[in-house]
């Protein structure tokens, strides 16, 4: 409600920003009760905005680049930021707003991740090209899932000079005789799907079966659509998902309305798959189960899910996402809290957690370290997925301590006094514990225990950009840095080029050219 109310008020502060481009910001990252002081105050709200979060931070130094750079031709915005949002240096934006074409170039080289992401951007206009000419029905949208998965970075650059020879390539793969069985069954299936379940609830549990048995074996089944529904229930790999999605149309009405589905639904997997199907002739008696289930991971699970509006909004405050505190109540969830636990949980989670079990004590110390690391991590060009194995490697009792240190020097969701038109230059900028950090961080460089694997990580970020200027793979050397000593790695951090010169065994001979050298590594989308 709130949101909605902010569009019409906050139009007029939003310079040259559209409230498109805000309102996702909003939804994600500011709590409601910051909502709400919005509507009391917008000019000052906004004004403060981009120094709530460095999360936020970086965002409006991707709406800069948006607003400024000119992208080549036949390269859409959404294929851009795609590949843009593997580059975590706020510098690295913010100069790609004076000097684009120096991103541009930047970015073949940046990291396999971005690489990998922006050559799908430029090679998109000649393939879907060839598909028009060959009236193929297949959308980019259709490939790109494929050519992530089987295509490696050299491949993907000599598809953009030879486009039809690479299509023609992957028009015999078993991939795409999947992708074409799918496309050319819809016309018969869709129809004949129960009413309240769509084709795109339909996909991942078809493709799920064809990775577990043969082509021919789900050409069977699709060639009987009137049949579909029992056959895939009948099949132990996928019941429950068919059984989650026959019920969510009888049993979501009866949700309280703040309640989303994809929060439900873990729920419903903890019980037996005959359980919701039973629950289809009965949705009101399943739902009375969900409520007053005296299993403690559904009681568990459940209250989280109905307190989520309220526990978001506090989490939001202290700059954690959602998305972050999941892995929090799974571990809860796995550590089957008993009932007197749950109630304190109900309107204690946040002050409980740090009480709990050692594994929900450390998920909850990574958790509330990521907000006050992240800045200075990408101030060297790091991400916080890279980082977050270093914190699992180190003893949980040592992470619980920092994490309450950050903690309790980190402002609790105040809003930064940083003008919109006077953005942080860098995330020092926004009011982090920048002594408790680096000093963390620079701990870790003589740590007993991940020292080395902490060397390795920041030696990784320095070499990499060197390796994709050799038209190399970086997976063909991670296992060199394991060979190296500390001083050696710092070497390779201080001089990455020098490194690279001065081991022309390793980086520049014996290894082999062409497609079959390896693959890149996968796109990873969740960075941050």
């Amino acid at each position: 409600t709130a949101l909605n109310r902010l569009e019409s008020v906050l139009k007029e502060h939003l310079e040259r920003l559209q409230w498109q481009d805000v309102r996702p910001i909003l939804e994600t990252h500011v709590s409601t009760t910051k909502l709400f002081e919005a509507l009391q105050s917008p000019e000052d709200f906004m004004q403060k905005l981009a120094g709530l979060s460095a999360a936020i931070t970086r965002r409006f130094a991707v709406l800069d680049v948006k607003r400024s750079v000119e992208l080549p031709e036949g390269i859409s915005w959404d294929d851009f930021e795609s590949a843009l949002d593997g580059i975590v240096s706020l510098e690295k934006l913010q100069a790609a707003v004076q000097d684009p074409t120096a991103l541009f170039n930047s970015m073949v080289e940046t990291s396999t991740p971005v690489s990998m992401k922006w050559a799908l951007a430029r090679l998109r206009p000649h393939i879907e090209a060839d598909l028009t000419e060959r009236g193929i029905p297949v959308s980019w949208q259709d490939l790109l899932p494929m050519l992530e998965e089987e295509a490696s970075l050299e491949e993907l650059e000599q598809a953009r000079v030879d486009p039809q020879s690479f299509l023609s390539k992957l028009i015999n793969s078993s991939a795409w005789a999947t992708k074409q069985l799918l496309i050319k069954s819809r016309s018969q299936v869709e129809p004949c799907l129960p009413g309240g379940i769509r084709w795109d609830q339909m996909l991942p549990i078809l493709e799920t079966v064809r990775s577990q048995t043969s082509l021919e074996d789900l050409e069977q089944i699709l060639a009987k659509p009137d049949s579909l529904m029992e056959a895939l229930a009948s099949m132990p790999v996928v019941e429950l998902d068919v059984a989650i999605v026959q019920l969510q149309p009888c049993l979501q009405p009866l949700l309280p309305k703040h309640l989303r589905w994809g929060d439900v639904v873990p729920v419903l997997k903890l019980f037996p798959a005959a359980e919701l199907v039973d629950g289809r002739d009965d949705p009101q008696e399943l739902f009375k189960k969900i409520s007053y289930s005296t299993r403690n991971d559904i009681s568990c699970r459940w209250r989280i899910v109905r307190m989520r509006p309220a526990l978001e909004s506090r989490l939001l405050d202290m700059n954690i996402l959602w998305e972050d505190f999941l892995p929090v109540v799974d571990e809860l969830v796995e550590e089957l809290v008993t009932p007197l636990e749950i109630s304190r949980i109900e309107d204690f989670l946040i002050d409980y957690l740090p009480g709990c079990s050692k594994p929900v004590a450390l998920r909850w110390a990574t958790v509330r370290l990521r907000p006050a690391l992240e800045a200075c991590l990408w101030e060297r060009d790091l991400s916080w997925e890279e980082f977050k194995p270093i914190l699992e490697a180190m003893d949980p009792d040592e992470v619980i301590s920092w994490a309450d240190e950050t903690s309790s020097d980190q402002p609790s969701g105040d809003l930064v006094g940083h003008k919109s038109s006077q953005r942080p230059r860098s995330p020092r900028a926004l009011g982090m514990p920048e002594l408790q950090t680096e000093r963390f961080l620079m701990m870790l460089d003589e740590h007993p225990v991940v020292s080395g694997q902490w060397l390795r990580v920041q030696a990784k970020t320095k070499l990499e950009p060197c390796v994709l200027r050799q038209k190399r793979v970086w997976n063909d050397f991670a296992h060199i840095l394991q060979t190296k000593n500390h001083e050696e790695l710092r070497n390779a951090i201080t001089h990455p080029d020098d490194f690279v010169i001065t081991h022309p065994d390793v980086f520049l001979e014996g290894l082999p050219h062409g497609p079959s050298e390896g693959r890149a590594q996968k796109c990873d989308h969740t960075s941050r």
